[in-house]
């Protein structure tokens, strides 16, 4: 890169001048343009291959076929005629398989990259140093996520002429695809900044974040692509219940409306059918609607990003900290219940809602628990942080001692009360949203509701226990309890073969919402499980009081002790 420019973006932000420094290197340059060039040039030599040269070939690419065989027209001589090939459809093949390509790339390495670079950055101790640079942490920030994974925009870059024109001679509008570049760069905030709070929270793993993080967004993206596409053996891409979210959140989600406007039949383009989008949020549509979909895709994302930048700059200054507060937590917990509710009251084109609520009920409430295992990493302060709230208590006047307050709103008390408060948010927005229109299903609501908050306050508060542990490996302790404790009640449930109305076992565990919303089961033995979690609850939570009260106890004899000796 030019000198010039290198000092222009230095001046605006060193942190992307340090970054671009390290990895813009003619060597480096010349090696991504090339590996880009040879990509385009294997694409295109690969669809090209798809044309058909003489009669006996079938092809989806003939545009008038002389028989039911899809064998094209020929001349005298046996060849096909370049009038009867379907030019447009080759090049919308090849524009939706390069916009895939890049999608995946861009997060799939993307992710690799910055998650490696803050694992090297710790292991080097120079994370340590940039923290105490006297640039704000937005810059820094910003600056890894444009010039970490900035060779890997230089190559998507290169190959955008060549995919532009592709969408172009299919026919498809320029604004469309204008706007899918911009939806695909918003993405890319969203995932960037998800894998920079990875590596933040990781970093003592040893180098495994790096494989496993960017592992894992791999089938997560090909499972979600597949569905979108309509690859998975069924015409309708939709469920039409909350897991609509995450589907929704791909951008490729927009590419049927793309194809839509090309000059081909959707039987004839055999994917991205736009008639497969009934989707729904609240009545709206998400399915049909091209700018109703982009703007509530596009919004998500920026939402998801900031909430994403809140934990990363609370995360860069206070690295000991929670990563949110919780306060912000309960804002957090309001919004995305609004959002899975929205899917949740989707009319499926089959059957009537009577019939499908209770089941789209239990799909929200596992969500739900699956998102409250999720707030526990968030919210749940470790044993230092929590002898520090102790050492704090003690040296307050007893007047000044609002415990309720400091459960609820402190940055270093328990989570569980916290916890509870998110529940009690999200459970009653769900009631709010659906009881006045389904009274009748009242019941079976609450009992879901209430079966899934007692299962993840025991969660919770255990895991808040084994933090106090004195143990260096008590996050390794507390993840492989939690692990214990979500899929030991499945496999034992499994290994004899527990069925209806037997289901104690699995009421311990996070799939129980689903049980309790679409079954009847007997009052009697719901709340008996009920009661016996809530005991599990209470003696996990007197248990680590009794801890509490130890630690804030020495840690106070300790000032003391250390007072009079002065």
């Amino acid at each position: 890169m030019p000198l010039n420019i290198l000092n222009t973006i230095g001046e605006w932000n060193p942190q992307i001048f340090r970054e671009f420094k390290g990895r813009w290197k003619s060597r480096n340059v010349i090696v991504t343009l090339g590996i880009s060039a040879a990509t385009q040039l294997i694409t295109l030599l690969f669809f090209w291959s798809q044309i058909p040269l003489v009669k006996q070939y079938t092809s989806r690419y003939c545009l008038h076929p002389d028989d039911f065989d899809n064998k094209c027209l020929q001349d005298a001589r046996g060849y096909v005629l370049t009038a009867s090939i379907n030019h447009e459809l080759l090049w919308l093949d090849c524009f939706v398989t390069i916009a895939i390509g890049i999608i995946g790339i861009l997060w799939i390495l993307g992710t690799y990259f910055l998650i490696e670079d803050i694992s090297k950055e710790s292991n080097r101790g120079t994370l340590e140093f940039i923290r105490l640079s006297p640039q704000s942490a937005g810059k820094i920030i910003g600056g890894k996520l444009a010039g970490v994974p900035s060779l890997l925009f230089l190559a998507v870059l290169a190959a955008l002429p060549f995919h532009l024109w592709t969408g172009l001679a299919a026919r498809i509008p320029l604004h469309l695809i204008l706007s899918f570049y911009l939806l695909v760069a918003l993405s890319c905030l969203f995932i960037y900044s998800a894998a920079l709070l990875v590596g933040f929270v990781s970093s003592g793993w040893g180098g495994m974040q790096t494989w496993l993080g960017s592992g894992l967004l791999a089938i997560v993206f090909g499972g979600f692509t597949l569905f979108s596409l309509g690859l998975n053996n069924s015409s309708n891409v939709v469920i039409h219940n909350a897991l609509d979210w995450f589907t929704i959140l791909l951008p490729q989600r927009v590419l049927p409306f793309l194809v839509s406007q090309t000059p081909h039949s959707l039987g004839t383009i055999g994917y991205l059918n736009i008639n497969d989008l009934t989707l729904k949020w609240f009545g709206f549509s998400l399915g049909q609607s091209y700018s109703m979909t982009y703007a509530f895709i596009s919004v998500n994302y920026l939402l998801g990003t900031y909430w994403l930048w809140q934990t990363l700059i609370r995360r860069f200054h206070q690295p000991n900290a929670t990563l949110l507060s919780k306060a912000k937590s309960y804002w957090f917990s309001g919004g995305l219940s609004i959002v899975l509710l929205g899917f949740t009251t989707q009319q499926p084109p089959w059957g009537t809602m009577n019939d499908h609520l209770p089941r789209n009920v239990g799909v929200f409430c596992f969500l739900i628990a699956l998102f409250s295992c999720l707030l526990m990493a968030v919210l749940t302060p470790h044993r230092q942080t929590l002898q520090d709230w102790m050492r704090y208590r003690h040296q307050q006047p007893k007047e000044k001692r609002a415990l309720l307050r400091d459960l609820v709103w402190g940055e270093k008390s328990p989570a569980p009360v916290a916890i509870a408060l998110n529940l009690l948010i999200i459970f009653s927005i769900l009631h709010l949203g659906l009881i006045p229109f389904f009274p009748y299903l009242t019941l079976r609501f609450l009992e879901a509701s209430l079966i899934t908050t007692t299962v993840i306050l025991i969660y919770a508060s255990v895991i808040q226990w084994i933090l106090l542990m004195k143990s260096p490996r008590r996050v390794a302790w507390a993840l492989g309890t939690l692990c214990g404790m979500v899929f030991t009640p499945m496999l034992l449930s499994l290994l004899f073969a527990l069925h209806y109305p037997n289901e104690g076992l699995l009421l311990w565990s996070i799939i129980s919402p689903t049980i309790v919303s679409e079954r009847t089961l007997a009052s009697t033995y719901l709340w008996l499980n009920v009661i016996g979690q809530i005991l599990v609850i209470v003696v996990a939570n007197v248990e680590m009081s009794r801890q509490l009260r130890k630690l804030g106890a020495s840690q106070t004899q300790m000032l003391l002790t250390a007072k009079s000796a002065t």
